[in-house]
Parts: C-alpha cells; sequence; structure tokens
C-alpha cells in the first residue's frame, strides 16, 4: 500500500495492488473520525482523468454524506489499520 496523493487535515488517496482507497477526515460537531472509501471502478477512471481536482470533490461530498450515502462505502473497519501503518510509516520516514 502506498500514498499517491495528499491534502493536509483532509483526505489521503493511497494504492493497494489495483484499488484505490481515500482516507477522509470527517467531522460532525464535536465528533470527527476517519472514513476510508474504495474508489469504484467509475470513480477510478475519472481520478485517471482529472487527477487531484476530482479527488478533492470526492472528498468533500464524503466528507458531507458520511452518514447518508457514504456510510455503506466505509471500509475503515476492513483497511483502517493498514491506511493508518502506511499514514504514519509515511510521516516517519518525512521526518527522518
Amino acid at each position: 500500500m502506498e500514498i499517491i496523493d495528499s491534502e493536509p487535515h483532509g483526505w489521503f488517496l493511497l494504492r493497494d495492488g489495483n484499488d484505490l482507497l481515500l482516507d477522509v477526515n470527517c467531522s460532525y460537531s464535536a465528533v470527527s473520525f476517519d472514513m476510508v472509501v474504495r474508489l469504484t471502478p467509475a470513480e477510478a477512471q475519472a481520478y485517471g482523468l482529472e487527477g487531484r481536482p476530482f479527488v478533492s470533490r470526492l472528498a468533500e461530498t464524503a466528507q458531507r454524506d458520511a452518514l447518508t450515502e457514504f456510510r455503506s462505502r466505509n471500509v475503515a473497519a476492513e483497511m483502517g489499520p493498514r491506511v493508518l501503518a502506511t499514514i504514519i510509516a509515511a510521516r516517519g520516514s518525512r521526518a527522518a
């Protein structure tokens, strides 16, 4: 797994084999949480065509709709630990 793009304090886009995963920080009032969404084939194609602007829009939509439309797409229980380990490792290598 590797980070291929990120927006500070907003999101990370990761590649895991053939999958693209979007780790998004979501906040609702006093509660915040991370959500991990596996991009659909159509979303992955849109990312290939548009790049970072597409991911920024998708992250914004996921943040807004985390408790409704994106709730069923959240794979944080399955992928969250590996995503977090990848992010921590990347941050550690930048600090060294």
